[in-house]
C-alpha cells in the first residue's frame, strides 16, 4: 500500500511539472490585440454566420508571429488565420513572459 501512494504522489508530481512547464497565456497586450485585429481585417471568403475561434502562437527569435493551431469549426477561417498571421512581424514591442499565447477570435459577418 505503501509503493502505491509514493507511485501516486509521483504521478501527481510529473503531471504538475509538465502542466506547469507548458504556461498558455490570454493575449492581453492592447497594441498587440490591435495590430492583430488589422491583419485579420477583411476575410477573403463569404461570411454566413459569425466564425468563432482560438489561435494558440508563439513568437520566434525574429519577433515573427508562428501559428501553432486554430480551432475553429470553420476550415476556411483555419486557413485565413493561419494565412494572415503566420511569420507577420508586428511593430508593438512587449515582454514574452510565456512561450505560448492563446487568443480568442471572431469573424463577424459585415
Amino acid at each position: 500500500m505503501k509503493k502505491l501512494s509514493k507511485v501516486i504522489v509521483v504521478i501527481f508530481f510529473v503531471t504538475t511539472s509538465v502542466h506547469a512547464g507548458s504556461s498558455t497565456l490570454e493575449m492581453s497586450e492592447p497594441e498587440l490585440l490591435k495590430e492583430i485585429k488589422q491583419l485579420l481585417d477583411k476575410p477573403s471568403f463569404a461570411i454566413d454566420a459569425d466564425i468563432e475561434a482560438d489561435v494558440t502562437f508563439v513568437f520566434n527569435s525574429k519577433d515573427e508571429i508562428v501559428v501553432l493551431s486554430v480551432d475553429s469549426k470553420s476550415q476556411y477561417a483555419e486557413g485565413f488565420i493561419k494565412s494572415r498571421l503566420n511569420y507577420q512581424k508586428l511593430n508593438s514591442k512587449f515582454n514574452s513572459v510565456a512561450t505560448r499565447y492563446k487568443l480568442p477570435v471572431r469573424i463577424t459577418k459585415q
